[in-house]
């Protein structure tokens, strides 16, 4: 049966079609994808020519236009969304327009067609806690997002809820990652940047002492966990946390990096300048979640340690 995706261009999108397909885990993907300037077209070009993969170029916001005979699809992933923080400080409205109003007009689209909806929201709406040692967020913790961006997310996921409380036989399931990385990230996030002026020698800008703590979670086990999802355990309504409990502050983080570049080449040389926080209060200290589905499919136990592998490393 085929396989629904929105934003199929993104980072973890194009991760969980290549995924999906190369593991022969769906006989169709369609993805959904309106090509932003951050969205890539390594997914496109490496499927095209596949009989098992499809794209149509939309704004989800149109996705109502998509002519889709109902009950030709089971299941939908939208990844599609707005999701620079610092973008969202300077201008909120396409974080509404994408993330809020996007994600509505997608949850209507599979209410009409009996879709199975699976919402990539992330760990950002429960905001933070200050220390690392503090308890993680579960599912049933209230969402107090602290920026733009994460309530832009918070309010699709309330709009979802109350989606469903109007309409009858509306289906879904909300995910919330921890901080994804992997191969083929924008280049403009924080692993693939630091990457970047680590090999080139530049020194790189890090908030505040660095010490912002974030658990990293690889994509391949967010692809892995969403399609055993999709093949076990569907069930409506649901919350679910994705993380590999692997934290580092930011400054641990670009010493792993700079040491996985070491192991390359030892006379590499790494800089840091630290700059003052252009956050402020928007700047979450620390996230930390549980993690759902440990105990249901597999361990997510692979989290930072894909750093030491050069491939990797090198975003291919």
């Amino acid at each position: 049966m085929p396989i629904i995706v929105t934003g199929g261009n993104g980072f973890i999108g194009s991760n969980f079609i290549e995924y999906m397909l190369a593991s022969e885990r769906t006989d169709m993907i369609i993805n959904f994808d309106k090509k932003t300037s951050i969205s890539s077209d390594w997914i496109s070009e490496r499927w095209m020519r596949s009989e098992n993969y499809d794209e149509q170029l939309i704004d989800i916001n149109d996705i109502n236009d998509i002519m889709l005979e109902s009950g030709t699809v089971d299941f939908l992933v939208h990844f599609a969304a707005e999701s620079h923080v610092d973008n969202s400080l300077n201008n909120v409205d396409p974080f509404i327009k994408t993330n809020v109003n996007g994600t509505l007009a997608v949850a209507k689209f599979c209410h009409e067609k009996k879709i199975k909806m699976i919402h990539i929201s992330t760990d950002e709406v429960y905001g933070h806690v200050e220390h690392p040692h503090s308890t993680p967020f579960d599912v049933h913790d209230a969402l107090e997002p602290r920026n733009p961006y994460a309530a832009s997310k918070a309010a699709a996921e309330l709009m979802l809820e109350a989606f469903a409380n109007t309409v009858d036989g509306f289906e879904y399931v909300i995910i919330r990652p921890s901080n994804n990385y992997g191969p083929h990230q924008d280049d403009t996030k924080f692993i693939p940047k630091m990457m970047k002026f680590i090999a080139s020698g530049e020194s790189f800008p890090i908030y505040g002492f660095g010490d912002f703590y974030r658990e990293w979670t690889h994509v391949l086990d967010t692809s892995m966990i969403l399609a055993d999802i999709i093949a076990h355990s569907f069930e409506s309504g649901r919350k679910i946390n994705i993380s590999s409990k692997e934290m580092l502050s930011n400054f641990e983080m670009y010493k792993l990096v700079l040491n996985s570049f070491r192991a390359c080449d030892p006379d590499i040389v790494g800089k840091i300048d630290f700059i003052n926080d252009p956050r402020g209060k928007a700047h979450d200290k620390v996230y930390s979640i549980t993690n759902t589905l440990s105990h249901d499919f597999i361990d997510v136990t692979s989290g930072i340690s894909h750093l030491v592998d050069a491939e990797v490393i090198a975003g291919e």
